[in-house]
């Protein structure tokens, strides 16, 4: 079981997995009646993308990569 951070949109959620790293998934009406804190069942979602960060290389490195400019942001 995930639990909600924030939902940003009824595409977008920002979730707690099991060993308690943040990953963003992304599917068409995940986010609709989601609240933070709540605990949700994945298989009863249709979950279309998952972002996870792995190490805390990456999250440290993740604002410099923000600023680089090297992502276009539309």
């Amino acid at each position: 079981m995930k639990v909600v951070k924030k939902v940003y949109n009824n595409n977008v959620v920002l979730v707690i997995n099991e060993k308690g790293h943040e990953e963003i998934i992304m599917g068409k009406g995940i986010g609709f009646n989601l609240r933070a804190k709540e605990t949700f069942d994945e298989a009863k979602l249709s979950i279309d993308k998952t972002f996870v960060v792995e190490d805390e290389q990456s999250i440290n490195n993740l604002p410099d990569i923000l600023n680089s400019g090297c992502l276009k942001i539309l």
